[in-house]
């Protein structure tokens, strides 16, 4: 991310601990002032990333308030280096922890950059995981950006020579910060998809793994444990272009790819073109504990479009309900559909 010695870097990053500071207390934070702010710059995304990360890690670091707050400020006013904020990954989560009081806050920042708590983790292999619901905004240790969507789960391993991120399960949102001399692989199953400086998105399903790029280009080949095949032949993908790959290796260019409906995901939408009712449940089950079931050949095959909120599958199930010839039944876990 660059030298952070500069007034302009100064003053954001205390602007995203402030932020960090009024959305924990819940001390009234303007929440329409702090969007705006988050949408004028990327930069000021970074900082509240990084700034989010530190607190939920230094949350812990003194549970029991035995740490002598003005002793550590001023020895540490003393012996402060700048921290490197490109070793340390930042991951994106409201903080929900008791407020922490601002002076310790600020001795913990003194006490982390001290004693190297922070920088001096490796982080080299690392796994990260969702929840049913839940969604991750991750920085890496090089400025790439990788945002995970529901029930998916990422293991990066980067090396000196080389950046290899392993999508073991769901979907994931890359962008990639260029770098010549460390190319950035992500592997997914039997794939291998190297950015070409570009942002793409990776999903897994039943075996088949879709590659859509965003902007940019990736060059995508078949995988031989973590690294493209010697005899696979690789193929180009360009902005607006997506690739499907089978459980078997067949390689399977889309044509008109649609990569707003691919990215509907960030913004909690489902988008459905002419679906299978089956499809369309299983995606509704990656975003809700009460899972939906549908019984019946002829319901799992019935063919859908249309456009739902991923949290909510009320309107589904109300557009369903008007079907005589189905029948839904709401359980506690579950809401089983009935049909032909």
């Amino acid at each position: 991310m660059g030298s952070r010695s500069n007034s302009t870097d100064q003053r954001i990053a205390e602007e995203a601990a402030q932020w960090l500071i009024e959305l924990e207390e819940g001390s009234g934070a303007d929440l329409t002032r702090f969007a705006a702010w988050l949408a004028a710059s990327p930069r000021h995304v970074e900082e509240f990333l990084f700034a989010s990360a530190l607190w939920n890690a230094l949350d812990t670091l003194d549970e029991q308030r035995r740490i002598d707050v003005e002793q550590l400020v001023a020895a540490a006013r003393t012996n402060v280096q700048p921290l490197d904020f490109g070793t340390a990954p930042s991951v994106m989560r409201v903080p929900t922890t008791t407020a922490l009081w601002r002076g310790v806050a600020a001795a913990l920042v003194c006490v982390v950059v001290t004693l190297g708590i922070w920088s001096g983790v490796d982080r080299r292999s690392t796994t990260y995981s969702t929840d049913i619901g839940e969604q991750r905004v991750l920085k890496l240790t090089d400025g790439s950006i990788v945002t995970l969507n529901t029930r998916s789960q990422a293991v990066v391993r980067f090396a000196d020579d080389v950046r290899n991120v392993e999508l073991t399960r769901g979907e994931a949102l890359f962008d990639v910060e260029h770098d010549a001399s460390r190319p950035f692989r992500v592997v997914a199953g039997r794939v291998v998809v190297q950015a070409i400086g570009t942002q793409f998105n990776v999903h897994r399903d039943d075996g088949v793994t879709t590659i859509s790029v965003v902007e940019g280009a990736v060059q995508i080949a078949l995988a031989d444990e973590s690294s493209p095949r010697a005899d696979a032949p690789a193929i180009r993908l360009s902005v607006g272009e997506q690739l499907e790959v089978s459980a078997n290796g067949t390689l399977m260019p889309q044509q008109g790819a649609e990569i707003e409906r691919v990215m509907a995901w960030r913004e909690r939408r489902l988008i459905f073109r002419d679906e299978s009712l089956a499809a369309i449940a299983n995606e509704f089950n990656r975003y809700n504990k009460r899972q939906l079931v549908i019984e019946g050949t002829a319901t799992r095959s019935r063919r859908i479009t249309g456009v739902f909120h991923a949290d909510d599958p009320g309107a589904l199930i109300a557009f369903l309900e008007r079907d005589a010839d189905l029948a839904v039944r709401v359980r506690e876990d579950r809401i089983v559909i009935q049909g032909p």
